[in-house]
C-alpha cells in the first residue's frame, strides 16, 4: 500500500471517529426528566433476547435468499453451481465485505471461484453476479420509494425527509430508465459492444463480458422471478432491522416506518457523503421519528453486529468448505 493510500485510509478512520466521538457525546449529555442518558436508560431495562435471536435468524435468512436469487441467475446459461455451493460462494462474497475489500472484493471472490469451477464460461461467469448486483439495487430502490410514499415520508416539511425521498425517487427513475435501455436497438444490434472493444488492453474483455450480461435479455422469466425474490430479501432485512430496536427498546418508531427506514439507511450506504451508516440512523431516529438522542445510534450498532455476526458464521463455514474443496483437488492431481 501506497503512501497516498494510507493516508486516505487513515483521514477517512479519523472523520468516523469524530464522528462517532460526536454522537456519543451528544447520547451522554442529553438526558431525559429523571437525569438518565439514553445508555443508563438502555442498561437498565430489560432485552429481549428472544428478538434478537429472531433478528440474528431473519438476517440469515435474507442472506439465504439472496444467494438463491444470484443461482437463479448462474444456472440460466448452464453454469455448474449447486444450492450448497452458492450459498458457500455467497456466505464467502459476504465475509470478505467485511474485509477492506468491500463489496467489490467479495462479488469479485464469487465470481473468480465460480469461473474456476467454469472455466469456458468465465464472461458469464462474472455477469451473473454484476446482475444480480444490479436487480438488487433496482428493487432496494423501488422498495424505498414504495416504502416512502406509503410512510409519507414524501409530503413531510423537514429537509432530511425531503432530500431522502427526492433522491430516492431520482435514483429509482434513473435504475428503471437505464434498464430500459438495455433493451433498445444500440445494444440490440451490437454497438455498444463494438465500442468497447476499441478500448485498449480490456477492451476485448469488455466486450465479452457485456454480451454475457445482454445475453439475460433472452431469460425475462428468469430475471421476473429474481425481481420478485429480492423484494422478499430487503423485507427479511427490514424485519430483522425491526426485531433489533424492539429488542432494545419497548417505544420505536412503528413496523411500516422501520420498512421504510431500511431502504434509506442502504441508500446512505451507497452514498459515501452521506456519512456511517449509524449517523444516518440516528438523525432519522432523532429528527424524523422524535426518538430520544442516542436511540438511533445504539440500534443502529445493534443492526451492525447482527449483520456482521452472520458474515462472520457464514465466513466461517465458507472457508472451511472452501479450504476441503482445494484439497480434494489436490488429491485428484495427486492421484
Amino acid at each position: 500500500m501506497n503512501r497516498k493510500k494510507i493516508t486516505v485510509l487513515l483521514i477517512k478512520i479519523l472523520v468516523v471517529s469524530v464522528i462517532f466521538g460526536f454522537l456519543i457525546w451528544k447520547a451522554v449529555t442529553a438526558t431525559d426528566d429523571d437525569g438518565k442518558n439514553i445508555f443508563a436508560v438502555f442498561w437498565e431495562q430489560p432485552k429481549r433476547w428472544d428478538l434478537l435471536a429472531g433478528a440474528l435468524f431473519v438476517q440469515t435468512c435474507a442472506a439465504a435468499v439472496t444467494f438463491v436469487r444470484w443461482r437463479w441467475l448462474v444456472t440460466a446459461f448452464g453454469l455448474r453451481c449447486s444450492h450448497f455451493e452458492a450459498q458457500r460462494l455467497g456466505l464467502l462474497g459476504l465475509f470478505i465485505n467485511l474485509t477492506p475489500l468491500g463489496i467489490v472484493g467479495g462479488d469479485g471472490a464469487k465470481a473468480f471461484l465460480l469461473a474456476q469451477s467454469n472455466p469456458d464460461l468465465r464472461p458469464q461467469a462474472f455477469a451473473s453476479v454484476i446482475v444480480d448486483r444490479i436487480i438488487g439495487l433496482l428493487v432496494m430502490f423501488l422498495y424505498g420509494t414504495v416504502t416512502v410514499l406509503m410512510t409519507g415520508l414524501a409530503f413531510r416539511p423537514e429537509l432530511l425527509a425531503r432530500t431522502v425521498s427526492y433522491t430516492m425517487f431520482a435514483l429509482t427513475a434513473a435504475g428503471f430508465l437505464g434498464a430500459a435501455l438495455v433493451f433498445t436497438p444500440f445494444f440490440n444490434k451490437g454497438h455498444f459492444e463494438n465500442l468497447l472493444e476499441k478500448i485498449p488492453y480490456i477492451g476485448t474483455y469488455l466486450a465479452k463480458l457485456t454480451r454475457a450480461m445482454l445475453m439475460y435479455r433472452r431469460r425475462k422469466t428468469c430475471l421476473f422471478y429474481a425481481f420478485l425474490v429480492s423484494f422478499l430479501t430487503h423485507f427479511l432485512a427490514s424485519v430483522s432491522m425491526y426485531f433489533t430496536a424492539l429488542a432494545f427498546f419497548g417505544k420505536i418508531p412503528d413496523f411500516l416506518s422501520h420498512l421504510m427506514l431500511y431502504s434509506v439507511l442502504q441508500l446512505a450506504l451507497l452514498i459515501p457523503a452521506a456519512g456511517p451508516f449509524e449517523l444516518v440512523f440516528e438523525e432519522m431516529y432523532h429528527h424524523i421519528f422524535a426518538a430520544p438522542v442516542g436511540t438511533g445510534l445504539i440500534v443502529a450498532i445493534g443492526v451492525r453486529i447482527v449483520t456482521t455476526l452472520v458474515c462472520c458464521f457464514g465466513g466461517v463455514f465458507a472457508l472451511d468448505g472452501t479450504l476441503q474443496t482445494i484439497r480434494r483437488k489436490h488429491l485428484t492431481m495427486d492421484d
